[in-house]
């Protein structure tokens, strides 16, 4: 035997099987028809009234937290993948960082080991072959000393100048290292500051995302808590339009309002609360003013009416409220 609530639960699946704004005869009849249950009978479970199966219950239960686990699965695996790939491109940066700086090391090593080789080549020239030239002169008397003297000055000319060109080129060539070593330097460091902020911005990004996957575990239902609502909306109208069979032993009425009861409470367990304002003062943030009605009895901009209670889900409004706000002639 079917009870009200597995009718609740196959009306929420195939939305809107059973029609709440039907007159209460026809409805009992349509639902009689589809339960396949005699109306006299059509609360009673094996000789217990008003009894709601446990497993009807945790049936809604497992729908929503399903849904939730959904979308908590596919939010995370989004965010993991962002997150690998801003890991992938800093990664990516400080290792072209440290190749640019090897790279100068290197440049560095090389010029100073050139420098150093050429410095011993000359001192090796000039200890070799001054000397020699000396020790012929100071054996030669007369014209051939004087001449030898001459070309050996012209000599010494020709390899100061070009000693001198040399040094000029070797000055040119350090000042062109000297420049190109800065320009990297530069790089180094702009890559270096580079890398800093990324490796910041990864930082509050983990930091948003951990707070964004807070928010997705608690609000992951939203969307499947404001189908819900539309059952317990007609749950609702169903037991407004029947308010004559209140304090008379009548199965459906009773079993509906048993039915919405435990609705209610599967919504407050899931952080979902009603938002029934009427009386208090009207606020934009929870409230749709409808329109306005006078009444010099009451405080201008107070909720007059509520026409669709709202509802909320922690602090974020899932469905406002819609009312009548009053106002004074």
């Amino acid at each position: 035997m079917k009870s009200f609530a597995t009718l609740v639960i196959r009306a929420a699946k195939t939305q809107n099987i059973v029609s709440t704004a039907l007159p209460k005869n026809l409805l009992q009849s349509r639902v009689c028809a589809f339960t396949q249950i005699p109306k006299n009978n059509f609360w009673k479970n094996n000789g217990q009234d008003n009894e709601v199966k446990d497993e009807e219950v945790e049936e809604l239960e497992k729908l929503t937290k399903q849904r939730m686990e959904s979308e908590t699965a596919k939010n995370q695996q989004q965010q993991e993948q962002a997150e690998l790939k801003k890991q992938k491109e800093a990664e990516e940066k400080a290792k072209k960082q440290k190749e640019d700086e090897e790279w100068l090391k290197q440049q560095e090593l090389k010029d100073k080991k050139r420098e150093e080789e050429v410095r011993k080549i000359r001192e090796k020239d000039a200890e070799k072959k001054l000397p020699e030239s000396v020790e012929l002169l100071l054996k030669m008397e007369g014209e051939p000393a004087k001449k030898k003297i001459l070309h050996l000055f012209e000599q010494l000319k020709e390899k100061a100048q070009t000693l001198e060109q040399e040094n000029k080129l070797l000055a040119e060539q350090k000042t062109a290292y000297q420049t190109q070593t800065t320009t990297w330097q530069e790089k180094a460091k702009e890559l270096h500051n580079i890398t800093e902020n990324t490796l910041k911005d990864m930082e509050l990004m983990r930091i948003r995302l951990e707070k964004e996957k807070e928010q997705t575990k608690i609000f992951a239902i939203s969307k499947f808590a404001g189908e819900v609502l539309e059952v317990n909306d007609n749950i609702e109208r169903a037991l407004n339009a029947n308010k004559e069979l209140a304090g008379k032993e009548n199965g459906l009425f009773e079993g509906t309002i048993m039915t919405q009861k435990i609705l209610e409470q599967i919504l407050q367990r899931n952080g979902i609360v009603k938002l029934n304002p009427e009386g208090e003062k009207f606020d934009p943030n929870f409230h749709d003013a409808l329109c306005q009605v006078p009444d010099p009895t009451k405080e201008s901009g107070s909720v007059a009416f509520v026409a669709q209670t709202g509802y909320k889900i922690y602090d974020r409004v899932l469905r406002p409220a819609k009312v009548g706000v009053t106002y004074k002639n």
